[in-house]
């Protein structure tokens, strides 16, 4: 991708002005359409009901797009997040002392954004650090391996832990399978445009005819600290994981007047929210990355001065990503971590409007949220051919402790002259409660392993004049 960039003065250490960029931008756009329908009964059904009762349906349809440009893990630019909503709801109304309503709603939230290291866990920076360490360390094997000493760049003689590895006798059977996984299922995974998004300097062609001297197009001395690109935004922008997420469920709410001054409102509701699934980028990419590493020789690359009869890029990639990966796909279809699916509030108050307590309003609220899913156990799978990791079990879910609050306020309102009301009120919230930790993650053992801090009971005293 044609980029400007700024060059480094050596002497002075500062770079030259850029008086020209020749990036031609990148755009998106988007289009967002909502409509609501309601009907009420018809006057003829009215008429014959009390005076005040009125039976209403709702329908909501909302197709919403953010418009912002972002890129997936492979560099490539991904689709507007776009969020499509129904509800469907039913309101019965009698005599303005009740209101009853139900209402069902069904959202699916399309390339909605996870962190970069979630869902795949604190590795998932490895993402981005495999294809490019991974390429120079095979390069400069193959480079030990087919040249002579006065062919090779001192840089890889420097680095013996490579370069001994690749010339060891044990491997002249391996290496030219590494060659040729290299030239094909490497480049398939990562070609060209891969690299150019990055402003890397790589180039695929000669990886495909075998140049290992000239895998990177500016020196000959392929290792990870001298490729270009490594950990670079694409324009700018840090890429992303997507994933596609549906909730679903019911919500009704209550409010009455069983008297006068007093009012009650009850809610309850339940969602339930899944991931539908990963984003393909990263799919692509996973899949790619687990039949390069574990699948062919390329492998059983060293990395970093060591190597495994194993394969040191096989085990790395397996512990690090696919082993996550493998459990993000076995949570398609299963909750969202720490979601409450069911929610119940209910607030009351009552104001007196004769006597000595005439302007005095007391009332209460009670919140109560359900267990949520904090963490699975662990169970031992096979996550490749001959290979078992020890990874999270989704038929064990970790359940925290359910969420709930009473709050209490106290008010009095009074006019002060004919122009001035003077209002104040007391609000206690989280009555009778300390402040603790409340866990937000669990260990496979059921221990705890984050916690927030909860706040114990507050209070706050406001005044307020109207004029």
């Amino acid at each position: 991708m044609p980029r400007a960039s700024a060059m480094q003065d050596s002497t002075t250490g500062l770079y030259q002005e850029i008086k020209s960029i020749n990036d031609t931008g990148v755009a998106a756009t988007t289009r967002s359409k909502s409509y609501g329908v309601t009907l009420h009964l018809p006057k003829s059904i009215k008429k014959n009901l009390p005076d005040g009762t009125d039976l209403s349906f709702y329908y909501f349809h909302g197709a919403n797009e953010t418009p912002k440009v972002r890129y997936a893990v492979d560099g490539s630019q991904l689709p507007n997040e776009a969020g499509k909503t129904d509800d469907y709801g039913v309101q019965f109304d009698y005599k303005g002392r009740l209101t009853v309503r139900l209402t069902k709603f069904r959202t699916m939230d399309s390339h909605a954004q996870a962190s970069y290291g979630s869902p795949l866990g604190g590795n998932g920076w490895f993402i981005g650090a495999a294809p490019n360490w991974s390429l120079t360390m095979a390069a400069a094997a193959m480079q030990a391996f087919t040249y002579t000493d006065a062919q090779l760049p001192q840089g890889i003689k420097d680095n013996s832990w490579i370069y001994n590895w690749a010339r060891d006798p044990a491997r002249a059977t391996l290496m030219p399978q590494i060659g040729e996984a290299f030239k094909k299922d490497f480049t398939e995974l990562f070609p060209q445009e891969f690299w150019d998004r990055y402003g890397s300097d790589v180039d695929v062609a000669a990886i495909k005819r075998g140049d290992w001297l000239h895998v990177l197009n500016d020196t000959t001395v392929t290792l990870p600290w001298t490729v270009k690109g490594f950990g670079a935004d694409v324009h700018g922008v840090t890429e992303i994981i997507d994933q596609d997420v549906k909730s679903q469920g019911y919500e009704l709410e209550v409010t009455g007047r069983p008297m006068k001054n007093w009012d009650i409102t009850l809610n309850a509701s339940k969602v339930d929210a899944t991931q539908v699934a990963l984003g393909s980028a990263v799919t692509k990419l996973m899949e790619g990355m687990k039949h390069l590493y574990v699948d062919t020789a390329f492998g059983q690359v060293a990395m970093w001065g060591g190597y495994t009869d194993q394969g040191a890029w096989k085990q790395q990639f397996t512990q690090m990503l696919w082993a996550p990966y493998n459990v993000q796909k076995a949570l398609t279809g299963s909750d969202q971590p720490e979601l409450r699916k069911w929610h119940f509030n209910a607030i009351t108050n009552y104001t007196f409007d004769h006597g000595f307590a005439k302007g005095v309003n007391v009332g209460g609220a009670f919140r109560w949220e359900d267990r949520p899913t904090l963490g699975f156990g662990i169970h031992e799978a096979e996550i490749s051919p001959g290979q078992k990791l020890w990874i999270a079990d989704v038929h064990q879910p970790l359940k925290g402790p359910a969420d709930q609050h009473f709050d209490l306020w106290l008010g009095y309102q009074r006019k002060l002259t004919k122009k001035v009301d003077w209002r104040v009120q007391l609000n206690v919230r989280n009555v009778g409660e300390h402040v603790r930790l409340v866990p937000i993650t669990l260990l496979p053992d059921g221990s705890v392993a984050q916690s927030r801090i909860q706040e114990g009971t507050t209070w706050e005293l406001s005044n307020k004049f109207s004029f």
